[in-house]
């Protein structure tokens, strides 16, 4: 299949859904929402760092003072009110009703030089769909940078396997245990990643690679079905990057979505909503019902 990368097109939501559903990515820049978004991201870097250059803090810490920094960024920035209300303000700067989503709360990933820490709270994830993590098929995601970004260190996804199946370990992910037990172990891996990540099982066919390097501000939006991966860090400079998830509400109650290619993981739909927010009023996804 071929995968278009649709830049700036102003469409309805059902096209825009339907598009990305069927594999095409959408790239959106210069908006006001996701410019607040990496400004807040900045902010709070800067503020538990102590410096105004936090993207070369690890190359003066320890490995496990920056571990414990980098968790103190996390969770200011994921369970603040003011991450929530950026996320209903894009839906609406999208010409999206807030009303008919719900949200997974925004994650600031943080990746040092590769060599100096990769596992647990800067894992470098191999090359995955979200659905091999229990993630639904009607599941959109939400990629940005918080500075800009090269292509050296920027997300890959490869298109070309959208639609082809890859062998993976999947049926050994269940999204409720990862969730109660391993997610929080993330500050205690260090030199190994030891939580049990689903994983391809085959060598990944790398010619159809793209890589998006953006400014703050920019978003790039394309289904979870997409396999998709860490660019190991080489540079001197941690990249800083924002991803959230949205979940059309008519699309989970009629099955409107792109079809599972391969995934088996365990604790999907149901147990997955759980931990999702109403994009209008932030109560549990839950009590929406």
């Amino acid at each position: 299949m071929t995968t278009n990368i649709i830049w700036n097109q102003i469409l309805t939501d059902a096209e825009r859904r339907e598009l990305i559903y069927s594999g095409n990515i959408f790239l959106i820049s210069a908006l006001k929402s996701t410019s607040k978004m990496s400004d807040y991201a900045f902010q709070v870097l800067c503020d538990k760092f102590q410096t105004n250059e936090p993207e070369t803090a690890f190359n003066h810490l320890p490995v496990e003072e920056f571990a414990k920094t980098v968790e103190k960024v996390k969770n200011e920035f994921t369970n603040s009110l003011y991450s929530k209300e950026l996320i209903r303000e894009f839906l609406m700067e999208i010409d999206s009703d807030p009303k008919e989503y719900f949200f997974d709360v925004p994650r600031i990933r943080i990746v040092p030089n590769y060599d100096y820490l990769h596992a647990g709270i800067s894992y470098a994830y191999a090359p995955h769909r979200d659905t091999w993590y229990g993630g639904p098929s009607y599941q959109i995601n939400h990629w940005m940078p918080v500075l800009p970004i090269k292509p050296e260190i920027a997300m890959a996804v490869w298109p070309n396997y959208f639609s082809t199946p890859v062998q993976n370990s999947s049926q050994e992910f269940d999204i409720t245990y990862w969730d109660k037990v391993q997610r929080k172990k993330a500050v205690e891996n260090i030199k190994v990643e030891s939580r049990p990540h689903p994983l391809p099982l085959e060598e990944i066919n790398t010619e159809s690679e793209l890589r998006i390097a953006g400014n703050p501000g920019d978003i790039m939006i394309f289904s979870a079905n997409h396999l998709h991966g860490t660019v190991p860090n080489r540079t001197n400079r941690a990249r800083f990057s924002i991803d959230f998830r949205t979940f059309n509400k008519s699309d989970i109650q009629t099955a409107n979505n792109s079809v599972n290619t391969d995934s088996q993981a365990t604790g999907m739909d149901g147990d997955y909503l759980r931990q999702m927010f109403d994009a209008n009023t932030f109560s549990p996804a839950t009590s929406s019902n």
